[in-house]
């Protein structure tokens, strides 16, 4: 398909997961952000992020000394490494770009 004819195509929500399953193999953090974020802001709180990362992402057979959970520290960390919007890191949140 041409780039011409990609931007007339009108994209259903069907048309719209599949696209995106296609692109982004990570399920689970488009879930997350459809799940998480409200229908006005496009961040994911502290809270959500810490809750996401314990319970979707991290295997549970690790050990828990040497892998311990998330906490506000240590996702706060992540988010000031990956978030570019400063505004969002100070308040601790993570935006859709992130």
């Amino acid at each position: 398909m041409r780039a011409r004819e990609r931007q007339a195509f009108f994209y259903t929500w069907p048309t719209y997961v599949k696209v995106a399953m296609q692109h982004a193999c990570r399920f689970s953090l488009f879930l997350l952000y459809i799940t998480s974020t409200s229908t006005t802001d496009d961040t994911i709180s502290l809270e959500k992020l810490i809750e996401f990362l314990n319970e979707k992402q991290r295997d549970p057979r690790l050990n828990e000394i040497l892998y311990p959970h998330y906490n506000a520290t240590r996702v706060r960390e992540i988010i000031s490494a990956y978030e570019t919007d400063q505004n969002l890191v100070q308040q601790g949140k993570a935006g859709r770009e992130s």
